[in-house]
C-alpha cells in the first residue's frame, strides 16, 4: 500500500467512526418556577459526524433536581422538540416542548391542534402526555430558552434575567409562535401565522385539516353543463404563420397588447380574490371568493381565464376531465350568483401544436350571445406564432 493510499485509508476510517458516535456539549439555565423559587437546569445538546467530518444536532437533553422530592429529573427529545417550561405540581415534574420544526414528527402526540405537547414524570421518572386541559393554570409561564445557540455553550451558564430576555427576544423573532405564555389552544395561542401553520399538511396528520374538495361545485368534473353550438362568424387562416415578435426588454409585447384588456383584469381583480393559508376557513384554501358576497360561502375555482363586466363574471376551463374535448364557460353575478354553466366543443386545431383559446381582450356578451375570438398560437421564446384566428359567438342559455 502506498503512503497515499494509506493516508486516504485513515481518513475513510476516521470519517466511519465519527459516523459512529457522537459529542456532546453542555450549558447551565438558571429556570425561574412559579412560585418565585429558581433552579438549575443543565442543557445538552449532542451532535452526530457525517461524511466530511460535517456535524449536526440529532438530540437534545435537559437535566434538574425535584425541588420538592430531591429526585432527579430527566428528559431527552429529538431535534425540532424544544424545552420551553420545567415545572413542579403536586410534587411531579411537569414539561412543555414546543415544535420548532416544520418536519417534527407531530404525529407521534396526537397530531396536536397547537405545536405544544404537554407531558408529566410519573414516579419512575417516565414522561406521559397530558391533555392541554388538565394541565396546571400556574404552570403556563416559559422559564427555559426556546431554541440552542452556540454561545449558550460558549457562556456555560446563563443567569435568570438572560434567559427571560431570550424568550422575550423569541417572541419577537418568531412573531409569537413562541412566547411569555405558554397557550393551551388555538385560540390562545398569539402566533401571528398560525393560520398558515395549522392550514399546512403536516405529514401523518393531514386529516386534521378540513378538504377544501367539493365535488358538487358547478365547476368541479361531471358536473352538467349546457351543451351549445359554436357559430363561426369569420376565419383567417394565417400561412405562412403569423410570427408576433416579442423580447424580455419590454414589458408587453405585441402579442400582450392584443390579447390582454388591463382594465377587464382590474375589473376581475377587485371582484373576486383569492382564499391562501392564512384563511381561518381551511375549507376555501385554493378557492376564488366574491367579494361582494355577504353570505361569504360562494365559491369558484379559478381557471386562469376570466371575463367581467359591469354585472357578470365569466370563467373559462378549457381541460375538464373526462370532457377534454369541450371548453367550459361558468357565468355568475358579481356576488357569486351561478347563472349558468356551459360547454361548447374546441375548434379542431388546422395543425399539430397549435392550440387555441379565448382572447381576453375580445370577449363581450351583447344581445343574448357572447362575442369571442378564438386563436391558435403556440410560444417560441418571447414570441407569439398565430396561425388561425376566428371570430365566434355563442347563444346564452336562457335568453
Amino acid at each position: 500500500m502506498t503512503l497515499r493510499h494509506a493516508i486516504v485509508a485513515a481518513v475513510g476510517g476516521l470519517a466511519a467512526c465519527f459516523a459512529q458516535v457522537s459529542t456532546a456539549e453542555e450549558w447551565i439555565e438558571d429556570a425561574l418556577l412559579h412560585d418565585g423559587r429558581v433552579i438549575e437546569v443543565r442543557r445538552e445538546v449532542r451532535y452526530r459526524f457525517g461524511s466530511e467530518l460535517r456535524r449536526w444536532p440529532t438530540q437534545f437533553s435537559l437535566r434538574a433536581r425535584n425541588p420538592e422530592t430531591g429526585a432527579a429529573v430527566r428528559w431527552d427529545g429529538d431535534n425540532g422538540w424544544n424545552p420551553v417550561l420545567l415545572g413542579f405540581h403536586e410534587g411531579k415534574a411537569h414539561l412543555v416542548i414546543a415544535a420548532g420544526l416544520s418536519s417534527v414528527d407531530l404525529k407521534a402526540f396526537g397530531c396536536p391542534a397547537i405545536p405544544y405537547v404537554f407531558l408529566r414524570a410519573d414516579t419512575r421518572g417516565h414522561w406521559q402526555q397530558v391533555r392541554p386541559q388538565e394541565w396546571p393554570n400556574h404552570l403556563l409561564q416559559t422559564n427555559l430558552a426556546p431554541f440552542y445557540e452556540k454561545y449558550m455553550m460558549d457562556k456555560g451558564r446563563l443567569r435568570q434575567a438572560e434567559v427571560l430576555g431570550l424568550i422575550a427576544s423569541a417572541r419577537q423573532s418568531s412573531s409569537g409562535f413562541i412566547g411569555e405564555t405558554i397557550p393551551t389552544d388555538f385560540g390562545s395561542w398569539s402566533y401571528g401565522l398560525k393560520n398558515q401553520w395549522r392550514n399546512r399538511p403536516r405529514p401523518g396528520c393531514e386529516h386534521t385539516i378540513p378538504s377544501n374538495v367539493d365535488p358538487s361545485h358547478p365547476q368541479s368534473a361531471g358536473q352538467p353543463a349546457i351543451l351549445v353550438e359554436l357559430e363561426v362568424l369569420e376565419t383567417k387562416v394565417y400561412e405562412p404563420v403569423w410570427v408576433i415578435e416579442g423580447n424580455a426588454d419590454i414589458q408587453f409585447s405585441k402579442w400582450n397588447e392584443i390579447a390582454w384588456d388591463s382594465e377587464q383584469a382590474k375589473r376581475c381583480s377587485a371582484l373576486v380574490r383569492m382564499v391562501g393559508d392564512e384563511t381561518d376557513r381551511p375549507e376555501l384554501r385554493g378557492w376564488l371568493v366574491f367579494v361582494k358576497d355577504e353570505t361569504r360561502n360562494r365559491k369558484a375555482r379559478y381557471p386562469g381565464t376570466m371575463f367581467c363586466d359591469d354585472r357578470w363574471i365569466w370563467m373559462v376551463d378549457y381541460h375538464v376531465p373526462p370532457d377534454t374535448a369541450y371548453t367550459f364557460i361558468t357565468k355568475f353575478s358579481h356576488s357569486g350568483e351561478l347563472q349558468y354553466r356551459l360547454k361548447f366543443a374546441k375548434p379542431s386545431p388546422p395543425s399539430s401544436g397549435f392550440l387555441g383559446g379565448l382572447l381576453q381582450s375580445r370577449f363581450r356578451a351583447e344581445g343574448g350571445f357572447l362575442y369571442a375570438e378564438w386563436w391558435n398560437t403556440n410560444q417560441s421564446g418571447y414570441s407569439r406564432h398565430v396561425s388561425r384566428a376566428m371570430k365566434m359567438r355563442l347563444k346564452e342559455p336562457g335568453t
